[in-house]
């Protein structure tokens, strides 16, 4: 509904639209740049780290089939 701000905060007015209440939303603007800073980082881990993660995943399925398997092959009677 309405807004301040100044070179450091952000203040907002919001008004939520399901119960009819205000509310005031307050952050300081350097905290919010270095978040989004840690969000573009993790972001590039995330990608980093993606083929290693996959690699892992597959292994995992692998080894579960593999020991489905083997308890399958200990129960079968021909």
């Amino acid at each position: 509904m309405a807004s301040w701000e100044d070179s450091l905060y952000s203040f907002n007015l919001v008004r939520t639209t399901f119960t009819d209440r205000f509310g005031l939303v307050i952050y300081s603007k350097r905290l919010s740049a270095d978040a989004a800073l840690a969000l573009v980082e993790v972001v590039k881990k995330e990608k980093q780290d993606a083929p290693a993660r996959e690699a892992e995943r597959q292994k995992k399925q692998i080894d579960a089939l593999e020991l489905t398997r083997q308890q399958n092959q200990k129960s079968f009677r021909p």
